[in-house]
């Protein structure tokens, strides 16, 4: 996103631009961040609900449907319906597609079982007691390199990764697995010892089923709490700001919640084309894609 020296922002400056005639305005930086759900709706045009791509009598495109002329166009003949201007003078305008369930967005796999090893499973607050916090909060401060920064947080996550019983809430966190490319699962009594009075409770709650598959107290011990998207993501949400900052984060620049995905961008039609071949027309291959996992959601 960028922003100004006032403060504004890329879509305060743009609309600015387009309404006063002032003299331009001056970039003075640029802030990488998350784009989360409420950005995407932002930026975008049209909401996609149809995989299909042209009404088969006039084979024009299907409005909000992949080809929709709100997101621009591809051919000479139509204009677009959002900025008014032909294929030369548009430059395209972004569509969404509403998720119906929450999903892990695979780019940020790694931060996000950094952030669920970190924090609570309970009541989403940092596992670091107010002494802890202190100390590492003076640690951040003068770690201001990128390198040392990293290596830090490390050591942050480690001591977070000690403290089984949240300082919080009291209830007791063990370890998180990645379990395959986008699974995660909450190993909660961890290499607690037999005898541990919470984990035998547990267990015990399963007595007769034990005793006719001696296999199952095995798989027990062994057993762990499924964290799928959409648990996670209320998680995320329930973080305070104020734990941010342990997380490497800022409210401004991105939540943890904005790691999972509730809308998917659509790009611009000019990035996509469609060619016409005699009375059919060929799409792009982004355009397939897209039209494959809309239809797949939609059954």
């Amino acid at each position: 996103m960028f922003f100004n020296k006032s403060g504004a922002s890329a879509i305060e400056i743009k609309e600015n631009v387009e309404t006063t005639k002032g003299p331009p305005q001056m970039i003075d930086g640029i802030q990488f961040s998350l784009m989360g759900g409420p950005d995407m709706k932002q930026i975008s045009e049209v909401t996609i609900v149809n995989s299909h791509l042209y009404h088969h009598s006039t084979m024009n495109p299907i409005s909000n449907g992949l080809l929709d002329t709100k997101m621009g166009t591809s051919t000479q003949r139509v204009d677009c319906a959002t900025c008014g201007n032909p294929i030369a003078d548009c430059a395209g305008h972004w569509g969404h597609y509403e998720l119906y369930f929450p999903a892990f967005h695979i780019g940020f796999i790694p931060h996000i079982l950094a952030v669920l090893r970190m924090i609570c499973k309970y009541c989403s607050r940092i596992l670091l007691t107010p002494e802890e916090r202190k100390q590492y909060t003076r640690g951040l401060m003068s770690h201001r390199d990128y390198t040392q920064r990293l290596k830090y947080n490390k050591v942050i996550e480690e001591a977070c990764r000690k403290n089984q019983l949240c300082p919080w809430c009291g209830e007791r966190n063990g370890d998180v697995k990645k379990i395959g490319p986008m699974r995660f699962v909450h190993i909660k009594w961890g290499k607690t010892k037999k005898g541990f009075h919470e984990k035998d409770a547990f267990i015990s709650q399963f007595g007769e089923a034990c005793k006719q598959n001696k296999d199952l107290k095995t798989l027990l011990e062994k057993g762990g709490d499924d964290l799928n998207p959409l648990y996670c993501k209320t998680l995320f949400e329930n973080v305070p700001t104020e734990d941010l900052l342990f997380l490497d984060m800022k409210a401004q620049t991105g939540r943890p919640e904005d790691m999972i995905f509730t809308q998917i961008p659509v790009p611009p039609c000019c990035i996509r084309p469609s060619v016409a071949a005699g009375d059919q027309t060929n799409q792009d291959d982004l355009t397939i894609v897209i039209n494959k996992w809309i239809s797949w959601m939609s059954t």
